[in-house]
């Protein structure tokens, strides 16, 4: 699970479709492949590589949403509470408690 810059998720969801959404949240799926650029950036990977995604948009309030995509096959709710937990986990171990 990654969280995404605004306009890298606008970019990726232009290619997806809804397969769920809520009051608060979307959930698209998406289909990645390799790119010509990405293809020369990273030889090593098949040039037929595929990942099916999903994408997440949760909205926080009406100014801020978290952009998450995963290959993980939890809900857009359990993905935005994992990714509170480990922030705030990830917080409390660089104050070293």
């Amino acid at each position: 699970m990654f969280r995404l810059t605004e306009s890298r998720f606008i970019a990726l969801r232009r290619k997806a479709t809804i397969v769920a959404s809520g009051e608060n949240w979307t959930t698209y799926s998406h289909t990645w492949r390799l790119s010509a650029k990405e293809r020369q950036t990273h030889p090593d990977l098949p040039p037929d590589a595929v990942l099916e995604l999903r994408l997440h948009e949760i909205r926080i309030h009406a100014t801020l949403a978290l952009f998450l995509v995963t290959s993980l096959p939890q809900r857009a709710e359990e993905l935005s509470e994992l990714y509170w937990h480990y922030g705030v986990s990830a917080l409390w171990r660089r104050r070293g408690r």
